[in-house]
């Protein structure tokens, strides 16, 4: 991920780069649009992924991210 200005993400994104899960598990809990996109076209799936929190991943994903149920064909480029 590049560096982008923080402030100009979605609450999600930067609860996740923040590190703060109890923040994420707020924001969720609040319905917080799992699959908001940030400037780079990214979910707070991916957001989590590049910081390396695995712990943000599987409450992104028990929450519906629908970034983890593309198929595998899905990311394949003609």
């Amino acid at each position: 991920m590049g560096v982008l200005n923080i402030a100009d993400q979605p609450p999600l994104v930067q609860a996740i780069f923040s590190r703060n899960t109890e923040e994420v598990q707020l924001l969720l809990h609040r319905k917080e649009d799992v699959n908001a996109l940030d400037q780079e076209h990214r979910t707070p799936l991916h957001a989590a992924a590049c910081v390396g929190d695995v712990h943000i991943m599987d409450l992104l994903i028990e929450s519906g991210d629908s970034a983890a149920f593309i198929p595998d064909e899905a990311w394949y480029l003609s």
